[in-house]
């Protein structure tokens, strides 16, 4: 039984490795279908939101949430 254990352990290994590895793909797919969704809405990229001073208040990355499934998550957001 060992044997075959230590048999095994790599092919395990292996095939998570590869399931992670589709994962991350699939979610910088995601991240670039989001980008691209933002761009043909407001035709431009998305920036950090920033108060009247300058002070920057929220990053880019809050205004991809719509587009990244997050609608729920950003409507908690105050963007001013």
């Amino acid at each position: 039984m060992p044997i075959a254990v230590a048999l095994l352990l790599p092919a395990v290994q292996s095939a998570r490795h590869a399931a992670r590895e589709a994962q991350e793909m699939n979610q910088l797919k995601q991240l670039g279908l989001a980008f691209l969704n933002y761009c043909d809405t407001h035709k431009r990229f998305p920036a950090n939101i920033y108060d009247t001073e300058g002070k920057p208040l929220l990053s880019w990355r809050v205004q991809l949430l719509p587009y990244l499934g997050g609608q729920t998550l950003y409507d908690q957001f105050h963007l001013d």
